[in-house]
């Protein structure tokens, strides 16, 4: 139904079959200006949330990122846009713009910027001493794929949250301003609709009910939605579909990675196709997929992972394969008194909880 038809005689009309909602002082459907209002009440919505969201998470990332200099900047422009009285603005625009609606909503994205960029620098401050970004740079990732890979993971959570919020703050205040009589009189929305049921609030305050209503419950509804995803994003577990787990399960067997790179009798700790195996609800999770390596005495060798889990795991097997206690090594009968330092021993003991390994040591 045309949400600008005007029928004389439903003129402040109460709901009935014809008008589920009644009509307003002019003789309008209420229910199709409400559902018509709905659509421009979210495009302006989208329109703020797309520009806080293109302007601060970047600017917060790469000031919590980088920081130096741009991040002193970036913070003081932040604080300086807080201290700004935003509606005197919006009503300066208002008036250069000739009720442009875009630009305002575009404008109170801007002020919507500081709320995001906190947010992204905050979380990246936090993650930015995390070890598994030192290993990301160490092997020699750039900064620009550190950033992409690692680092907004942990933004993007709470950017959900904020999202939510800002979106409702953002209908909150198209609606005062449509309220205060800035936009298109002939386009129907929420706010112009309760400016004219608040002339008629003592006379018809169904006028009044239904806009106030709809703006209310959209407002809660996203936040708890936005509240909801951020908790699902949180406790997201991946899971591999039949084929992949599949491949996961013949790649168990395949050739172990890596290779020696001395002797056996020149090594000090030498590491043979160390597979660890964890047990699952689903089944054997492999964590350790056939790690061969050896060091040799004085020689120092770093074990680099994405996430600081697989490394952790290869170096508790491999001092649990070969244990050191007091000064005895182990020998196949048992323990053994120390030896001089002259004389070198070699052992050779299999790993009782890691599959296909067998760790070597000499002394």
């Amino acid at each position: 139904m045309d949400p600008n038809f005007v029928d004389l005689a439903a003129a402040k009309a109460p709901p009935g079959p014809e008008h589920l909602l009644g009509g307003d002082s002019t003789g309008r459907d209420i229910l199709s200006r409400l559902i018509y209002g709905t659509r421009t009440t979210l495009w302006g919505a989208l329109i703020t949330i797309v520009t806080a969201l293109v302007i601060g998470v970047p600017a917060g990332v790469a000031a919590g990122y980088f920081g130096g200099v741009f991040d002193r900047v970036a913070t003081w422009v932040s604080d300086a846009l807080q201290s700004i009285p935003g509606m005197i603005i919006l009503l300066v625009v208002a008036a250069g713009s000739r009720n442009n609606f875009e630009l305002l909503m575009a404008t109170v994205g801007v002020f919507m910027v500081p709320g995001y960029f906190r947010i992204a620098r905050s979380q990246t401050l936090a993650v930015r001493s995390e070890p598994y970004i030192d290993a990301a740079r160490v092997s020699g990732l750039s900064d620009g794929r550190i950033i992409f890979r690692h680092v907004i993971k942990a933004v993007y959570p709470p950017v959900i949250i904020q999202t939510a919020l800002t979106a409702g703050m953002a209908m909150g205040m198209q609606a005062g301003l449509q309220f205060l009589g800035i936009g298109d009189s002939n386009v129907p929305s929420w706010g112009a609709m309760m400016l004219e049921g608040f002339r008629l609030m003592l006379t018809y305050p169904l006028m009044l009910l239904w806009p106030s209503a709809a703006l209310g419950l959209t407002i809660a509804v996203l936040a708890i939605m936005g509240s909801t995803l951020a908790e699902l994003v949180q406790v997201r577990t991946p899971r591999a579909s039949r084929r992949k787990a599949a491949q996961v399960a013949a790649a168990a067997t395949t050739a172990p990675t890596g290779t020696a790179q001395h002797a056996a009798e020149a090594s000090a700790l030498r590491v043979e196709n160390l597979r660890v195996v964890h047990a699952t609800p689903n089944g054997e999770t492999e964590v350790v997929h056939g790690v061969t390596l050896d060091v040799a005495p004085g020689e120092v060798v770093g074990i680099v992972g994405s996430r600081d889990r697989g490394s952790r795991r290869r170096s508790s097997r491999c001092s649990t394969c070969c244990p050191q206690r007091a000064g005895r090594s182990p020998t196949p009968s048992g323990w053994a008194a120390p030896t001089s330092r002259r004389r070198r021993r070699s052992s050779a003991m299999p790993c009782s909880d890691a599959r296909s390994a067998t760790c070597r040591r000499s002394r």
